[in-house]
């Protein structure tokens, strides 16, 4: 019983997170990474999307997005990052040309 108990209080209070991320415009996944992140008390969360970024920050949590792991990555040697960044431009990923700069003046 004890186990089925916990398992619906976090449920419940993911739902709860849901809800009061999604009035605020976030999609369930963006909802649902923020809400874990806060309660495990992440030192991370990785997000790219805009409004989930703001709203992750205002809850006190340290944002990175896919451009910051691979600056990261590369910092470590383990990636090339102007050779990964120019392979992500190829998909639908979507940066400003002055962030992308930026990281890459960074390195």
């Amino acid at each position: 019983m004890i186990c089925c108990r916990s398992f619906l209080r976090r449920w419940f209070y993911r739902q709860l997170f849901w809800l009061s991320y999604s009035t605020q415009g976030l999609r369930r996944g963006e909802a649902e990474a923020i809400a874990v992140a806060t309660q495990i008390a992440a030192d991370t969360v990785l997000i790219d999307e805009r409004k989930a970024t703001v709203v992750a920050r205002q809850r006190g949590l340290l944002v990175t997005g896919t451009l910051g792991v691979l600056a990261l990555a590369a910092e470590s040697k383990l990636v090339d990052l102007e050779a990964s960044i120019g392979r992500l431009l190829d998909t639908n990923f979507r940066a400003s040309p002055a962030l992308i700069d930026d990281i890459l003046r960074q390195s």
